[in-house]
């Protein structure tokens, strides 16, 4: 995710959404893409809330806690990129 939209690596991915990722020592090319469905998003945040509760508040400035509804306010200034591997 990135938060406002304007780091480097989120505005280099838009531009050009060929992206070389190592991820657990493995290096992979794939292709970038914003998530902008509001259902895909809320799972974005459901699965931090599972699997990253202690950074939650860090990353989103709202407890796990927070309704998703809420969540869902913070707009633009919270976006979530998905990366496919491309075969």
């Amino acid at each position: 995710f990135n938060v406002g939209g304007t780091s480097n690596w989120y505005k280099n991915v838009l531009a050009n959404p060929v992206a070389t990722l190592e991820i657990e020592g493995k290096t992979i090319e794939a292709r970038g893409e914003p998530i902008k469905d509001p259902q895909q998003i809320a799972k974005v945040y459901d699965t931090y809330r599972r699997e990253q509760p202690s950074i939650f508040k860090r990353f989103f400035g709202a407890s796990p806690d927070t309704p998703t509804a809420e969540l869902m306010k913070l707009g633009e200034r919270v976006v979530f990129m998905r990366f496919t591997p491309i075969k």
